[in-house]
This record gives C-alpha cells, structure tokens and sequence, in this order.
C-alpha cells in the first residue's frame, strides 16, 4: 500500500455519558493526533514500533502522550475518552495521521449529552458519528455548519488530498447532500491522475452525475490552459478549435 492510499477514518459513539472517539488508520506509521474543535490536541499517541525484542510478547499497544488516550496496534485504533463532555465538547474533531498527510473529522453536537430525552439516550446505543452525525437527526443548520467545516478544510489542504480520500470525500457529500463540499471535491478529484481514480473500486459508487462534473471541470481546465498559453503548439483538431467568437 502507498503512502497516497493509507486513509483514515474518524468516528465517535455516545456511551454511558461519555464521548468516545475513535480514529482507525489502514497502514498505521506515523503519529496520530486528536484535535478538539478549538485546534487543541486532546490526543496524541506516537509513532508505533511494532517489533518486539527477541523472547519478549509482541507490543499490543502504542505510545500515548496524552490522558485518556490508549491506541491498539493490532486494529490501528487510536481511541480518546471524554469522560464529562459539556459545550465545549460540541463541533467538529479532528483526527491526523502524520504531519500533511492524511486526515479525517467528524462532528459531535451537544444534544447527545445535553438532551436526556433524546431517542438517541432512551435507547442508550452507540451512536455512529460520521461527519455529519445521524443524518436523520440533523438540522437544517447543522449540515450547513458540517457543508461550511468540510468545505473550508477541503481548501485548506487542496491538492494535499489524496485520490483515495477525495473519493471518500465526494461519497460523503452526496450521501448527506453537502453540496459546497461537493463542488471542492470535484474540483479537486478533478486534478488527480485518471488512473488513481478509476483504478480505485469505490470510483463506481460515485453518481453517474458527479463523475460527469468531475470530467467537464477537467476539461474546462484544460481548455484554459490552451486559451492562457495562446496555443503554442498550434494544435488544430477541428476548424473552430480555441478560436474566439
């Protein structure tokens, strides 16, 4: 597995009045760090080392830096507790594997340890928090605050997304109609090398329509390039090619 594919993903569960999160890395190599939604890092494990001295138990669990952060190698889990979540707890984590590499956030609202009546409290079961969290429960402002939170950090990192992230990203944005962070993805899975992207399985699970959009912005772009450079290369291939009306 290259660098570019190693992914991650970013969950948190609701249980018994505390808010677990949990980052799980495909190809864990390199520090894993948690970030609150004030930029704080609540949770930091090291880079792991995986072999043990001869005659010892192989390690079964990483290095951690921080409290209530313990990290198990043989699933590539980091997990952080929040044992009294409160307001500042609300908003979106985020979870980075190394430094400019790869990343995953998810959102955390307050009603989940604010509202006891909530059903997710009288069922009193896991929540999956993917970003955004139970998308049946959300608000018409929550999506927008995750569609803005996604968009901004989409922009943020750009090009640095790699082709296995960004197809997760666009997948993610159709499912819960994010569409500003749909419009960022396309942009750039417009810009990644066409093999990473159709070689990747999950390609075909994007809209038929959301594909089409990613090849015309590939195709516009294009199109600008030649009009900037003036066509050096007088490339003709039809009577109206790149000539102005």
């Amino acid at each position: 597995m290259s660098l570019e594919d190693i992914g991650v993903l970013f969950k948190a569960n609701y249980r018994n009045g505390k808010v677990i999160l949990t980052c799980k890395v495909d190809l864990l190599g390199f520090d894993v760090i948690i970030q609150n939604p004030h930029e704080e890092t609540v949770g930091k494990c090291l880079a792991p080392i995986r072999h043990s001295q001869e005659d010892e138990h192989p390690i079964q669990k990483g290095e951690s830096l921080t409290p209530n952060t313990v990290q198990y190698l043989d699933s590539n889990r980091t997990i952080v507790t929040i044992e009294t979540p409160d307001n500042d707890t609300e908003g979106f984590w985020t979870c980075y594997h190394g430094t400019n590499r790869d990343d995953d956030g998810v959102y955390v609202p307050n009603y989940l340890f604010e509202d006891k009546n909530h059903p997710q409290h009288e069922q009193d079961k896991t929540v999956h928090l993917d970003t955004p969290l139970a998308y049946e429960y959300q608000t018409t402002k929550t999506l927008q605050k995750a569609d803005n939170f996604l968009t901004n950090k989409s922009r943020q990192l750009g090009d640095r997304i790699s082709s296995q992230q960004v197809i997760s990203n666009i997948l993610q944005a159709e499912s819960y109609n994010l569409t500003t962070y749909l419009d960022e993805s396309i942009a750039i899975a417009s810009r990644k090398l066409f093999s990473r992207l159709v070689d990747n399985p999950k390609f075909k699970e994007i809209s038929s329509e959301t594909r089409m959009k990613i090849a015309f912005k590939r195709w516009s772009d294009v199109d600008r390039v030649f009009e900037l450079s003036g066509n050096p290369h007088g490339i003709t291939e039809s009577a109206d090619f790149y000539q102005p009306y």
